[in-house]
């Protein structure tokens, strides 16, 4: 993307949600999820990518949206997630 105004505004976006006292918000979601991802770890350590997979993108989702992520939407929405994510890395 050339720089302009586009990315302008994007780099403003990014850096609203990505300053320090808003950072802070973020600490008990990720001690949750992380938390989730411990449990899920030590029960099944066969599923380690599938673990960091649903973890990482119930942390997207819940950034993004504002909105902590249970773990079943969590699994649910961050497979889909997930898949988006893979395929458009491919």
């Amino acid at each position: 993307m050339p720089y302009g105004g586009e990315w302008r505004a994007q780099r403003k976006v990014a850096h609203t949600a990505l300053k320090s006292a808003q950072l802070k918000d973020y600490y008990r979601m990720q001690e949750e999820i992380a938390g989730r991802l411990c449990k899920a770890l030590l029960s099944t350590p066969e599923d380690f990518d599938h673990h960091i997979h649903m973890s990482t993108g119930g942390l997207i989702i819940a950034i993004t949206s504002g909105i902590p992520a249970s773990p079943v939407q969590a699994g649910v929405s961050g497979s889909r997630y997930c898949d988006v994510c893979d395929r458009v890395l491919k």
